[in-house]
């Protein structure tokens, strides 16, 4: 104010004021001033409202559910949120709820470096809508009245969230959100670095304004891609931006994750040890020797691909020295009593049915048995230093 004029008579008060239109076009665009009145009103009163709108050649053709306040100079009263370096969130609630939660940009960092989370705040600004985003910017006072206070977040979905604008998201912009069992459904996105979630209820995003989420998470699944890893538990706030509802994480604890435990054996290990084996041949004979030779029961695996009880003593032959049936008996609890103890000649034919000429992958199957064997016409062969026939 450049003069101040003393009320009238009726209590009517003037100023005289000098204003400039620095924008540097030719409209006849409204000029506002801030005359110092702030009306007070809480974060709903901001932020409720049942119409959408659709923007117009004036406004962002962005509108989404704009505050019935836009524009207006007030003052607001919250528990901080949430802390960034552009300016911070506040909740009407220690316990978050919808329609009760605001971003306050500051264009100052004096005002994010004097504030913590759980301070209960006052803070008077203008009500403005970025791109559909209900904010308060140009703020002229921040105090901080009391602090230590405990913020939880509300639970919710990805699918209430949502994507786009609906009405159902907009009631948790601004708001503390907590997700469960939310799975990454892509990487991060090369235009904005937006990541898919979704806890099985629809789709969302994760984005990156306070944590950077994408190195976290690469490093928290000790992977190089993120698809398809599943979090027990996501916080953050939700935001709208480039068109979309995005819930952007605090810090690292806000972002719950259990790394699965390892199988005990793999799927190639399955087919080939278990009883879902691919192979129709009786691979590994009548009885499953993976199964029986650690099998405490005392019962010798004398029937693995048909093999006599000298073909077991054969094939441990390299690692355990010179066998016998008691050798095996007493290193296995193998009941060796049946066994007949003849000379070995290798192993058997694979039969008829079987099909593995050309194969050279199956070479290594000749392995399992213990010797440097090859596959020649269906039959396991000494292999030579030549390398595997056929």
């Amino acid at each position: 104010h450049d003069q101040y004029m003393p009320p009238t008579d009726d209590g009517t008060k003037y100023c005289i004021c000098s204003i400039t239109d620095d924008d540097d076009d030719d409209d006849d665009g409204m000029i506002q001033v801030d005359d110092g009145h702030h009306e007070e009103l809480t974060i709903y009163e901001i932020q409720y409202t049942e119409i959408q709108g659709e923007g117009d050649d004036d406004e962002s053709a962005d509108a989404c559910f704009d505050s019935p306040y836009n524009l207006h100079f007030v003052k607001v009263h919250g528990y901080v949120s949430a802390i960034a370096t552009n300016g911070f969130y506040i909740q009407q609630h220690k316990q978050a709820r919808v329609w009760k939660g605001l971003w306050v940009a500051v264009q100052n960092p004096m005002y994010v470096n004097q504030i913590a989370r759980g301070d209960y705040v006052e803070v008077m600004g203008k009500v403005v809508e970025d791109d559909g985003l209900t904010e308060l910017t140009e703020i002229s006072s921040l105090e901080v009245e009391t602090t230590g206070h405990d913020i939880d977040p509300i639970a919710t979905t990805t699918g209430e969230i949502g994507r786009n604008c609906n009405e159902d998201g907009e009631a948790f912009e601004g708001v503390l959100v907590k997700l469960e069992g939310v799975e990454i459904k892509s990487e991060p996105n090369w235009f904005n670095g937006e990541i898919d979630i979704n806890d099985g209820t629809g789709k969302t995003f994760m984005e990156d304004s306070m944590l950077d989420t994408d190195d976290y998470l690469y490093e928290l699944f000790d992977d190089t891609e993120m698809e398809g890893y599943t979090l027990d538990r996501l916080v953050g706030m939700v935001k709208y931006k480039f068109g979309d509802y995005e819930v952007h994480p605090r810090d690292e604890e806000d972002i719950e994750y259990t790394e699965s435990p390892e199988e005990d054996d793999d799927e190639e290990e399955d087919d080939l040890w278990g009883e879902d084996d691919k192979e129709e041949d009786d691979w590994w004979g009548d009885d499953d020797w993976w199964d029986s030779i650690w099998d405490d029961d005392d019962e010798c695996a004398d029937t693995c691909y048909d093999w006599s009880c000298d073909a077991w003593l054969d094939y441990w032959e390299d690692d355990w020295g010179e066998s016998t049936c008691e050798t095996l008996e007493s290193e296995w609890g193998c009941d060796c009593s049946e066994c007949e103890c003849e000379s070995f000649d290798g192993p058997p034919d694979f039969g008829e049915d079987d099909d593995y000429d050309g194969h050279v992958a199956k070479c290594n199957q000749c392995l399992y048995q213990g010797k440097d064997y090859c596959i020649e016409e269906n039959v396991c062969i000494t292999r030579g230093s030549t390398g595997c026939q056929g």
